[in-house]
Protein backbone atom coordinates (compact mmCIF):
# COMPACT_ATOMS: atom_id res chain seq x y z
CA UNK A 1 0.00 0.00 0.00
CA UNK A 2 2.80 2.42 0.91
CA UNK A 3 6.39 2.37 -0.34
CA UNK A 4 7.68 5.46 1.46
CA UNK A 5 6.46 8.69 3.08
CA UNK A 6 8.17 12.08 2.91
CA UNK A 7 7.17 14.86 5.27
CA UNK A 8 7.94 16.95 8.33
CA UNK A 9 8.66 15.19 11.60
CA UNK A 10 5.93 16.54 13.88
CA UNK A 11 6.90 14.44 16.91
CA UNK A 12 8.84 11.42 18.01
CA UNK A 13 9.17 9.29 21.09
CA UNK A 14 10.44 5.90 22.24
CA UNK A 15 9.79 3.64 19.29
CA UNK A 16 7.70 5.94 17.13
CA UNK A 17 7.77 8.94 14.79
CA UNK A 18 4.88 11.14 13.64
CA UNK A 19 5.41 12.22 10.04
CA UNK A 20 3.14 14.94 8.63
CA UNK A 21 2.57 14.56 4.88
CA UNK A 22 -0.24 16.07 2.83
CA UNK A 23 -1.94 17.43 5.93
CA UNK A 24 -2.08 13.99 7.56
CA UNK A 25 -0.03 12.88 10.56
CA UNK A 26 1.24 9.34 10.12
CA UNK A 27 2.40 7.58 13.27
CA UNK A 28 5.08 5.02 12.39
CA UNK A 29 6.68 2.48 14.69
CA UNK A 30 10.45 2.66 14.21
CA UNK A 31 13.67 1.15 15.54
CA UNK A 32 15.85 3.19 17.93
CA UNK A 33 18.46 3.38 15.13
CA UNK A 34 15.91 5.02 12.86
CA UNK A 35 14.64 7.42 15.54
CA UNK A 36 18.18 8.60 16.31
CA UNK A 37 18.65 9.73 12.69
CA UNK A 38 15.52 11.89 12.69
CA UNK A 39 15.15 15.41 14.10
CA UNK A 40 11.80 16.89 15.12
CA UNK A 41 10.69 19.70 12.74
CA UNK A 42 13.06 18.37 10.10
CA UNK A 43 12.07 16.61 6.89
CA UNK A 44 12.40 12.85 6.69
CA UNK A 45 11.83 10.05 4.21
CA UNK A 46 10.74 6.75 5.73
CA UNK A 47 10.25 3.48 3.89
CA UNK A 48 6.98 2.04 5.10
CA UNK A 49 5.41 -1.31 5.86
CA UNK A 50 1.66 -1.38 6.56
CA UNK A 51 0.84 -4.33 8.79
CA UNK A 52 -2.78 -5.44 9.04
CA UNK A 53 -4.28 -7.74 11.65
CA UNK A 54 -7.88 -8.24 12.71
CA UNK A 55 -7.39 -6.15 15.83
CA UNK A 56 -4.76 -3.68 14.62
CA UNK A 57 -3.54 -1.70 11.62
CA UNK A 58 -0.04 -0.29 12.09
CA UNK A 59 2.58 1.51 10.03
CA UNK A 60 6.26 0.70 10.47
CA UNK A 61 8.93 3.10 9.23
CA UNK A 62 12.57 2.61 8.27
CA UNK A 63 15.24 5.12 7.27
CA UNK A 64 16.71 2.75 4.66
CA UNK A 65 15.06 0.42 2.16
CA UNK A 66 17.37 -2.41 3.28
CA UNK A 67 15.99 -2.13 6.85
CA UNK A 68 12.42 -2.36 5.59
CA UNK A 69 13.32 -5.33 3.37
CA UNK A 70 15.06 -7.09 6.27
CA UNK A 71 11.98 -6.47 8.44
CA UNK A 72 9.74 -8.07 5.81
CA UNK A 73 12.14 -11.02 5.47
CA UNK A 74 11.94 -11.57 9.23
CA UNK A 75 8.14 -11.65 9.09
CA UNK A 76 8.53 -14.71 6.87
CA UNK A 77 10.14 -16.66 9.71
CA UNK A 78 8.02 -18.91 11.90
CA UNK A 79 7.13 -17.25 15.19
CA UNK A 80 8.38 -13.77 14.24
CA UNK A 81 5.85 -10.95 14.32
CA UNK A 82 6.38 -7.20 13.78
CA UNK A 83 7.31 -6.43 17.40
CA UNK A 84 9.97 -9.13 17.51
CA UNK A 85 11.28 -8.16 14.03
CA UNK A 86 11.73 -4.59 15.30
CA UNK A 87 13.66 -5.87 18.33
CA UNK A 88 15.95 -7.92 16.08
CA UNK A 89 16.65 -4.93 13.82
CA UNK A 90 17.32 -2.81 16.90
CA UNK A 91 20.08 -5.31 17.72
CA UNK A 92 21.38 -6.15 14.23
CA UNK A 93 21.73 -4.12 11.04
CA UNK A 94 20.48 -5.81 7.83
CA UNK A 95 24.07 -6.76 6.94
CA UNK A 96 24.73 -8.17 10.43
CA UNK A 97 21.45 -10.09 10.33
CA UNK A 98 22.31 -11.59 6.96
CA UNK A 99 25.79 -12.67 8.08
CA UNK A 100 24.47 -14.18 11.32
CA UNK A 101 21.77 -16.17 9.52
CA UNK A 102 24.06 -17.37 6.72
CA UNK A 103 26.70 -18.38 9.30
CA UNK A 104 23.97 -20.04 11.45
CA UNK A 105 25.13 -17.90 14.37
CA UNK A 106 22.23 -18.63 16.71
CA UNK A 107 23.98 -16.97 19.65
CA UNK A 108 24.30 -13.65 17.77
CA UNK A 109 20.65 -13.65 16.75
CA UNK A 110 19.39 -14.64 20.21
CA UNK A 111 21.18 -11.59 21.62
CA UNK A 112 18.17 -9.51 20.53
CA UNK A 113 15.63 -8.76 23.25
CA UNK A 114 12.88 -11.36 23.34
CA UNK A 115 14.62 -13.80 21.01
CA UNK A 116 15.40 -17.18 22.52
CA UNK A 117 17.60 -19.92 21.12
CA UNK A 118 14.58 -21.78 19.74
CA UNK A 119 13.32 -18.74 17.83
CA UNK A 120 16.82 -17.95 16.59
CA UNK A 121 17.14 -21.48 15.18
CA UNK A 122 13.79 -21.09 13.40
CA UNK A 123 14.99 -17.83 11.88
CA UNK A 124 18.11 -19.54 10.55
CA UNK A 125 16.12 -22.49 9.23
CA UNK A 126 13.46 -20.36 7.53
CA UNK A 127 15.61 -17.52 6.20
CA UNK A 128 19.06 -18.87 5.37
CA UNK A 129 18.26 -19.64 1.72
CA UNK A 130 16.51 -16.27 1.37
CA UNK A 131 19.22 -14.13 2.95
CA UNK A 132 22.07 -15.86 1.12
CA UNK A 133 20.71 -14.16 -2.01
CA UNK A 134 20.28 -10.70 -0.45
CA UNK A 135 23.66 -9.22 -1.33
CA UNK A 136 22.01 -5.77 -1.31
CA UNK A 137 22.04 -5.93 2.51
CA UNK A 138 25.84 -5.70 2.47
CA UNK A 139 27.66 -2.34 2.48
CA UNK A 140 29.04 -1.56 -0.96
CA UNK A 141 26.80 -4.09 -2.71
CA UNK A 142 24.50 -3.01 -5.55
CA UNK A 143 20.81 -2.39 -4.84
CA UNK A 144 18.34 -5.23 -5.22
CA UNK A 145 17.20 -5.64 -8.80
CA UNK A 146 20.33 -4.13 -10.32
CA UNK A 147 21.51 -7.51 -11.55
CA UNK A 148 19.46 -9.94 -13.60
CA UNK A 149 19.18 -13.58 -12.35
CA UNK A 150 21.72 -14.68 -14.98
CA UNK A 151 24.07 -11.99 -13.78
CA UNK A 152 23.54 -12.55 -10.07
CA UNK A 153 24.52 -16.22 -10.05
CA UNK A 154 28.24 -15.73 -10.91
CA UNK A 155 28.41 -12.88 -8.36
CA UNK A 156 26.93 -15.08 -5.63
CA UNK A 157 29.32 -17.91 -6.41
CA UNK A 158 32.25 -15.48 -6.55
CA UNK A 159 31.23 -14.04 -3.18
CA UNK A 160 31.25 -17.51 -1.61
CA UNK A 161 34.64 -18.23 -3.18
CA UNK A 162 36.15 -15.02 -1.82
CA UNK A 163 34.81 -15.74 1.68
CA UNK A 164 36.30 -19.24 1.45
CA UNK A 165 39.64 -17.60 0.61
CA UNK A 166 39.53 -15.61 3.85
CA UNK A 167 37.76 -12.34 3.03
CA UNK A 168 34.85 -11.16 5.13
CA UNK A 169 31.49 -11.06 3.37
CA UNK A 170 31.48 -7.25 3.53
CA UNK A 171 34.97 -6.97 1.99
CA UNK A 172 34.13 -9.53 -0.68
CA UNK A 173 30.89 -7.72 -1.62
CA UNK A 174 32.73 -4.39 -1.84
CA UNK A 175 35.49 -5.89 -4.00
CA UNK A 176 32.95 -7.44 -6.36
CA UNK A 177 31.00 -4.20 -6.64
CA UNK A 178 34.17 -2.45 -7.85
CA UNK A 179 34.68 -4.93 -10.69
CA UNK A 180 31.03 -5.41 -11.63
CA UNK A 181 31.28 -3.74 -15.03
CA UNK A 182 33.98 -4.98 -17.38
CA UNK A 183 35.56 -2.63 -19.93
CA UNK A 184 33.49 -2.70 -23.09
CA UNK A 185 31.35 -5.67 -22.11
CA UNK A 186 28.56 -6.98 -19.94
CA UNK A 187 29.19 -8.18 -16.37
CA UNK A 188 27.03 -11.23 -17.01
CA UNK A 189 29.62 -12.50 -19.50
CA UNK A 190 32.25 -12.84 -16.77
CA UNK A 191 32.93 -16.23 -15.26
CA UNK A 192 33.19 -16.85 -11.55
CA UNK A 193 36.95 -17.38 -11.92
CA UNK A 194 37.33 -14.00 -13.67
CA UNK A 195 35.32 -12.18 -11.02
CA UNK A 196 37.38 -13.73 -8.23
CA UNK A 197 40.68 -12.92 -9.98
CA UNK A 198 39.71 -9.29 -10.61
CA UNK A 199 38.36 -8.83 -7.08
CA UNK A 200 41.60 -10.17 -5.59
CA UNK A 201 44.00 -8.35 -7.92
CA UNK A 202 44.07 -5.03 -5.96
CA UNK A 203 45.00 -6.98 -2.82
CA UNK A 204 48.08 -8.49 -4.40
CA UNK A 205 49.19 -5.72 -6.78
Amino acid sequence: MYDYLVGEVAAKGPGYVVLEAGGIGYRLTVTPRCAERIAVNGTAKLYAHFHVREDEHRLYGFSAREERDAFECLLGASGVGPALAIQILSHLSPAELRRAVVAEDVKRISGAKGVGQKTARKIVLDLKSVLEKRLDFEAGAPPAGEFSPRRARPREEALRALVALGLTESSAATALAKVAEPDGGEAESRSVETLVRLALSPLYS
